[in-house]
């Protein structure tokens, strides 16, 4: 799998160029050739890991380059270049690829709601105590950022004004600034409870308890490859599905995978890690207008162009709601 750093979008023209002589999704006879992005080592992010090593994009006839990419803006603007074919994503980045005059839609969303916790320095106990104190994410703007002001908006704190927000770079920066105890608290992905253990860190906010509808992660691609290319649509998402059912009803051979994916080697870990994502990510996963709505509210706040989107401006679930229709995704449960 490859990695990019952010705002490489001619590295990855030409790294792409460097995969395969073909023309990205060249439609022969046999096989339509894509290259998929993910910016996020997390389970939600591992389903397309998993339609890669368990065979599912050749089951539908696809050839797929898997991408990492650090950072959304740089995800959506491969995207829109025509780079990346389908990219996964949380809410947030396709939102503002959209406001930028992006013609980007949203096609799946693997979960509605966040799933974010906030830890902090050990001595400090609940979150009335965050009041001045300094805490990290990854970049403004990205996920990491809209998920913290927006649980710390619901426990009525005010981010602009009670603590301050820096960006330090990935969950691992990002801690090591909190144990060496440069910054008070950060926001990582959840579950982090044993690991919070390990390093004498509180969990002061689990995003699922504070039950927040969200456009977490989501499969985002252009409307023009959804009109052009509605067979390669199809047979993605008959894919996507299928990588869902296995991750819920697999629970060894999909625990290997994230091991390998997300290089948690701690066996207790790795089973609170997938028990955790198991019953969060959907079965049907249809792009989630309610989820996409929060995204929206919040944006609008610092942008009000955003005041003027309607999640179904961004949202396509005829795909999803074809396989339900037919009964194939019930089938997978059988």
């Amino acid at each position: 799998m490859r990695r990019l750093n952010p705002g490489s979008i001619t590295v990855i023209a030409l790294m792409l160029l460097m995969i395969s002589a073909s023309p990205v999704l060249s439609q022969g006879k046999e096989i339509t050739s894509l290259h998929v992005g993910y910016s996020a080592v997390n389970p939600p992010s591992s389903l397309v890991w998993i339609m890669k090593e368990e065979g599912l994009f050749e089951e539908n006839k696809l050839q797929a380059s898997l991408i990492f990419m650090r950072g959304g803006t740089t995800h959506t603007q491969a995207i829109i270049a025509g780079d990346v074919q389908f990219g996964q994503l949380t809410g947030p980045p396709g939102l503002s690829a959209y406001l930028a005059g992006g013609p980007v839609v949203y096609i799946a969303s693997s979960q509605d709601m966040m799933t974010y916790q906030l830890v902090a320095r050990s001595d400090i106990k609940n979150v009335s105590q965050l009041s001045g104190k300094t805490l990290a994410i990854s970049q403004y703007g990205a996920s990491a950022d809209f998920a913290l002001r927006l649980m710390l908006k619901h426990v009525e704190i005010n981010p602009e004004k009670q603590v301050k927000i820096l960006q330090i770079g990935d969950e691992a920066a990002r801690l090591a600034a909190l144990i060496k105890g440069h910054i008070d608290g950060t926001i990582v992905n959840a579950p982090f409870g044993l690991s919070a253990k390990q390093y004498n860190l509180n969990v002061l906010l689990d995003s699922t308890k504070l039950n927040i509808p969200y456009f977490n992660t989501g499969i985002l691609t252009t409307r023009t490859i959804m009109r052009d290319q509605s067979d390669t649509v199809r047979r993605f998402i008959r894919g996507y599905v299928k990588a869902i059912s296995y991750f819920k009803t697999r629970p060894e051979p999909i625990k290997k995978i994230l091991q390998r994916f997300s290089k948690i080697d701690d066996p207790i870990r790795l089973h609170e890690t997938y028990s955790y994502f198991r019953e969060s990510i959907l079965k049907i996963p249809a792009p989630s207008a309610t989820g996409l709505q929060t995204v929206i509210n919040v944006t609008a706040q610092s942008n009000p162009k955003a005041k003027n989107v309607k999640p179904e401006d961004l949202i396509e679930p005829r795909f999803v709601r074809e396989l339900e229709a037919s009964g194939y995704i019930d089938s997978l449960y059988r």
